[in-house]
C-alpha cells in the first residue's frame, strides 16, 4: 500500500452557518480571507497564529472566541497524483458534522468523531490537480430544541455550581468529546477541526489488521492468538499468495517464524492463528515487572514471488487479565472483590483518571503524550483511567501506556447524560464506533478494562434528571450492544457497564467500583471536605473517583493570568477556578496551617499546596491498607487548561506538591501505619516478586529529636504481599510534641519510615531544623543526596531552579533519618558543588 500524506498545505476559512453544500464551490473558489493551516487542526489553531484570536486557554479570552459556534468553517487542500488506482480517502477525528467533496462530488456526511470517515474515492480521483473540501461546524447547531425535547433536562450542566457558561444540553445528541462545552474543571471551548488525513493507494494485495493478543500467559508457556488480514483486490477472482509471519522479541531475537502458501478469495480473507510460546518475557504493570514488548510482521507475496507486495508490523505484549470478583465472605454476605489479575497475580491498582491533555485536544501532540505518561510512571501509577466526556486517545497515549506499564481502564466516551438510544442513526453512529475503537484498542497489552459510561447509572439511580422517567436513555448501548460488542471483538479484556456500578445500586460498597464523593470533597460539611481520617471508613473494593482540590505554581498561574495582575478572588482567579472549589482551599489551609486571611500569593499557594498533598497522600494510604480495597484512583492526572482544581501535574507540565505525596504513597514496597481500636497496625506492601526481609525500630520519638521510647523488630514482606505485619499497643504520647513512627534500622533499605497522624500541622510544637546534605554522586546533569535533619522537618522542598526536578520533595524527615535524593537538570556551581539549599515548613497556630 501507498499512502499520501495530506496533512499539509491546508486553506481555511469561516464562512455563516447557512452556507452549506448548496454553496461548496462558490467557497472553495474564493480568493481572499484564507488561513493556512495544517493538520492536526482545530480551527483556534491557525486563528491563534494569525493573531485573530487571543490564546483561549488564558485570562478570560475562552469568551472572545465563542463566536466560533456560529459559524461553518471549511478546510480545502489542493493536491496533485501522479496516477490514478483503488484508493480511499482517510479523515480522522473529523469534529464536527463533516459535509466532504472531492473535486466538487459529494462524498458524504461524518457525524461521529470516534471513528475515522473511509471513503473510496478511485473514481473521483484524476491525474493531476485535485481538490478536497470539507465543510464543519461545532455541531450543537445541528440540534434543534424540539429534536432534544426532554433530554434536554437529563444532562448535567454547570449552571447549578454557578458556571452558565459551561455546558450544554445539545451535546448528548453529539459523538463528539463532551468536555468540549464545558465541565466543571474546563472552559467553553467548543472543538472544530480534523485529525489525520490520507489518501491510501491499495495494490493487488494488501495485508492489515494485525493483532497479536495473549490467551494464556504464565513464566514457562503462553499461547498466542494472532489475526491479520490478507485482501486480494481482483473482485471476480482468486489467486494463489503466500504469508511469512515472525515474531520478534524485545533484543532482536526471532522467536517464532512461518510461511505459508494459501488460496485467497477476492476481497478480505481473514486469517487466524493460535500459537505457543515457550519461556515468553511477559508484560507487567509499573512495578510489578518489565513492560518487555515484541514484535510481530506479516509480509505477503503473490504467486511465490520473493518481492513482498504488503507488510505490516504492530508491537504486542504477553500479559492476562481478569476482573476477579470473588465472594470475600470477611466483609459479610454479598461483598465481592473488584480486583483487576494481571498474569494470574491480583494487582492493587495505582493511578489516576485522565482526560484530554489540552481543551483543544488537537494540539496534544505525541511529544506531550510521553511527558505525561512519563510522569504517571514516574509517580509509581500502574493504571489510567480515560474518562468518558472526553475521547479515545491516539495511538501515541496508547503505545507510550505500553511501554510505561500503565493499564487503561477505558471508558466508552458517555458521560453524565442520557444519550438518545431510541434513535436509529444515534444508534448506528455507537456501533460503528464500537466497532471500530474495540479492535483498535484491545490489541494494547496496557487495555486492562472496556466500561460503558461515567456516571449514568448512578445517575438513573439517585435521579439526577427529571422528566425522562421511566426512559434510562442509552441503557440498550451500555447494557446491551457495548459488552456483545467487548466479547465478539476482544474477548481478552473484561467489561463492566459504567462507573460507579455494581450491588444493588450504583455506588454500593459492596460490589463493582465506587465514587467517593459525596462523603468527602462533595461533602455538604466542610469538615468532612478537608479531614483526611475520613478516608479510613470508607469500604469501597475499588475507589475509581474521588479528589481533592489544589492551585498550581505561581510559574504557571502567572502564565495563565497573561501579564495581569495574580489576585486570590479576582475575575481571572474565580474564571480558572474549579465549580466545586467552593472555599474549600481556605478551610483546609485554615483547619492544617493557619489563617489564610492576609495570606501572601506565595503563601497561600504553599499551605493550599500542602493541604493537597496531604489530603491525596493520606487517603491513597487509607485505600491501599485496606486489604479488600484492590484500586485507588483520584480525579484526575493532569489539566486540560490552568487552573485551581484537582490535578497533580498541570498544564504546563508542572508538578504540584501532591505529585510528590502521591508518589510515595504509591511506592511499590511501602509501610503505613493506621490505629485500630487501641493498636497500630503496620501495613506492609511489596510489589516485587522477592522476599523482603527488614528490621523495623517503631515505637515514639520527640519532634525536636532528644528522645525515643522504641523497640525493634524483624519483619518479612512476602513477595507480592500486602498485609498487617504486625500491631503494636498505641502507647501513651503527647501528639502535638511526639510521633509515633516505625522505620528501617538500615538507610539502604527500599522502605521508608511511616508515621501516626495525630495532630493538625498548626498545633504541633516545632523547632527550628538543621537540615544537612550531603552529595553521594553526580554524573552529567545529575547528582544524589543524603538529605538528613536533627529534628522533625515538615514539607523539606529545594527551591530548585528551573529545569531541574527532584524525585522526591516536600517530604516529611525523622529526626536523624537519613533520605537519599535524586535530582536531574540540575548544573554544578563554580567550585563543582551544587547550591542545593533544603527548606522546611513551620508553622505556630
Amino acid at each position: 500500500m501507498k499512502t499520501l500524506n495530506l496533512n499539509a498545505a491546508w486553506r481555511l476559512r469561516a464562512e455563516d452557518l447557512a452556507l452549506d453544500h448548496r454553496n461548496q464551490a462558490s467557497v472553495a473558489q474564493k480568493k481572499d480571507g484564507w488561513l493556512e493551516a495544517e493538520l492536526p487542526c482545530d480551527v483556534r489553531m491557525p486563528l491563534i497564529a494569525a493573531g485573530k484570536i487571543p490564546e483561549p486557554l488564558e485570562g478570560l479570552e475562552c469568551f472572545a472566541s465563542e463566536w466560533i459556534e456560529d459559524k461553518s468553517w471549511w478546510f480545502v487542500r489542493d493536491f496533485v497524483v501522479e496516477t490514478v488506482g483503488q484508493a480511499e480517502l482517510v479523515l480522522d477525528y473529523l469534529d464536527y458534522g463533516a459535509a466532504i467533496y472531492l473535486n466538487g462530488s459529494f462524498l458524504g456526511e461524518h457525524n461521529s468523531v470516534f471513528y475515522p470517515f473511509c471513503h473510496d474515492v478511485s473514481r473521483f480521483l484524476v491525474v493531476g490537480k485535485n481538490q478536497l473540501v470539507v465543510r464543519l461546524t461545532a455541531g450543537a447547531d445541528r440540534v434543534s430544541k424540539e429534536a432534544m425535547g426532554d433530554f434536554q433536562f437529563a444532562v448535567s450542566l454547570e449552571k447549578k455550581n454557578g458556571r452558565p457558561d459551561r455546558g450544554e444540553a445539545r451535546r448528548t445528541f453529539l459523538r463528539k468529546p463532551q468536555y468540549a462545552f464545558g465541565w466543571d474543571w474546563g472552559p467553553r471551548v467548543a472543538t472544530v477541526g480534523i485529525g489525520d488525513a490520507k489518501l491510501n493507494f491499495s495494490s493487488a494485495l494488501e495485508v492489515a489488521n494485525l493483532s497479536v493478543v495473549a490467551l494464556t500467559a504464565s513464566r514457562d508457556n503462553a499461547s498466542l492468538q494472532v489475526k491479520f488480514e490478507l485482501t486480494h483486490g481482483e473482485a471476480l477472482s482468486t489467486t494463489e499468495a503466500e504469508y511469512e509471519l515472525e515474531l520478534v522479541d524485545q533484543q532482536g531475537k526471532v522467536v517464532h517464524h512461518v510461511r505459508q502458501g494459501l488460496l485467497l478469495r477476492a476481497g478480505v480473507n481473514p486469517i487466524s492463528l493460535t500459537l505457543e510460546l515457550a519461556q515468553p518475557q511477559l508484560w507487567w504493570p509499573n512495578g510489578w515487572g518489565d513492560q518487555s514488548l515484541y514484535t510481530a510482521r506479516v509480509r505477503c507475496f503473490a504467486d511465490s514471488k520473493k518481492t513482498c507486495d504488503s507488510e505490516v508490523s504492530e508491537r504486542f505484549g504477553i500479559r492476562t487479565v481478569e476482573l476477579d470478583q470473588s465472594p470475600l465472605p470477611q466483609c459479610g454476605p454479598g461483598h465481592r472483590k473488584f480486583a483487576f489479575r494481571v498474569n494470574d497475580v491480583e494487582i492493587f491498582c495505582k493511578g489516576a483518571n485522565w482526560i484530554p491533555a489540552d481543551s483543544i485536544y488537537e494540539r496534544v501532540d505525541t511529544a506531550k503524550y510521553r511527558a505525561l505518561v512519563a510522569e504517571a510512571k514516574q509517580a509509581n501509577f500502574s493504571m489510567l483511567r480515560v474518562w468518558g466526556g472526553g475521547l479515545y486517545e491516539k495511538e501515541a497515549f496508547y503505545e507510550a501506556c505500553d511501554e510505561a506499564g500503565i493499564l487503561v481502564w477505558q471508558d466508552l466516551m458517555f458521560g453524565c447524560a442520557f444519550y438518545p438510544d431510541r434513535e436509529e442513526s444515534f444508534t448506528s453512529l455507537v456501533e460503528k464506533e464500537f466497532s471500530y475503537q474495540i479492535p483498535r484498542l484491545g490489541k494494547h497489552p496496557c487495555l486492562a478494562l472496556w466500561c460503558g459510561n461515567n456516571e449514568i447509572h448512578w445517575a438513573k439511580d439517585t435521579a439526577w434528571y427529571h422528566g425522562l422517567e421511566p426512559y434510562f436513555g442509552g441503557e440498550t448501548l451500555w447494557n446491551r450492544l457495548a459488552p456483545r460488542l467487548a466479547a465478539l471483538l476482544c474477548p481478552t479484556v473484561p467489561y463492566w457497564n459504567s462507573s460507579p456500578f455494581g450491588g444493588a445500586y450504583p455506588n454500593d460498597a459492596s460490589v463493582g467500583d465506587r465514587h467517593h464523593w459525596r462523603e468527602a470533597m462533595m461533602h455538604a460539611e466542610m469538615e468532612k471536605r478537608i479531614t483526611p481520617e475520613f478516608y479510613d471508613g470508607d469500604l469501597g473494593k475499588f475507589v475509581s473517583e474521588y479528589g481533592y482540590i489544589g492551585p498550581c505554581s505561581r510559574k504557571t498561574i502567572e502564565r495563565y493570568f497573561a501579564g495581569e495582575p495574580v489576585t486570590v478572588g479576582s475575575p481571572i482567579w474565580n474564571h480558572h477556578n474549579n465549580a466545586f472549589e467552593k472555599d474549600t482551599v481556605a478551610a483546609g489551609i485554615a483547619k492544617h496551617y493557619l489563617s489564610p486571611d492576609g495570606l501572601s500569593l506565595d503563601d497561600y499557594l504553599l499551605y493550599a499546596g500542602l493541604v493537597q498533598s496531604l489530603m491525596y497522600g493520606y487517603s491513597l494510604e487509607s485505600m491501599r491498607s485496606n486489604a479488600t480495597n484492590s484500586g485507588g484512583l483520584f480525579w484526575m492526572f493532569a489539566d486540560c487548561w490552568g487552573e485551581v482544581g484537582w490535578t497533580i501535574i498541570d498544564y504546563y507540565l508542572e508538578r504540584k506538591p501532591a505529585f510528590y505525596a502521591v508518589r510515595r504513597a504509591f511506592e511499590p514496597q511501602k509501610l503505613i501505619l493506621r490505629t485500630d481500636q487501641g493498636k497500630v497496625n503496620c501495613v506492609g506492601v511489596n510489589e516485587s516478586d522477592q522476599e523482603v526481609s527488614v528490621e523495623l525500630e517503631f515505637g515514639v520519638v520527640t519532634l525536636d529529636g532528644t528522645s525515643r521510647r522504641t523497640e525493634r523488630r524483624q519483619v518479612h514482606l512476602a513477595p507480592r504481599c500486602r498485609s498487617v505485619l504486625f500491631s503494636f499497643p498505641l502507647p501513651a504520647y503527647d501528639p502535638k510534641r511526639e510521633l509515633v513512627f516505625v522505620a528501617p534500622t538500615e538507610p539502604q533499605s527500599p522502605l521508608r519510615p511511616a508515621t501516626l497522624r495525630g495532630a493538625e500541622f498548626r498545633t504541633l510544637s516545632l523547632c527550628e531544623p538543621i537540615i544537612k546534605v550531603r552529595p553521594l554522586a553526580a554524573e552529567g546533569d545529575s547528582a544524589r543526596f543524603e538529605v538528613t535533619s536533627n529534628c522533625w522537618a515538615h514539607a523539606v522542598h529545594f527551591n530548585l531552579p528551573s529545569g531541574a526536578v527532584a524525585d522526591d520533595e516536600w517530604f516529611d524527615l525523622l529526626p536523624g533519618e537519613k533520605r537519599v535524593v535524586s535530582i536531574s537538570g540540575f548544573q554544578q556551581g563554580a567550585a563543582g558543588s551544587y547550591p542545593l539549599k533544603p527548606r522546611s515548613v513551620i508553622v505556630q497556630g
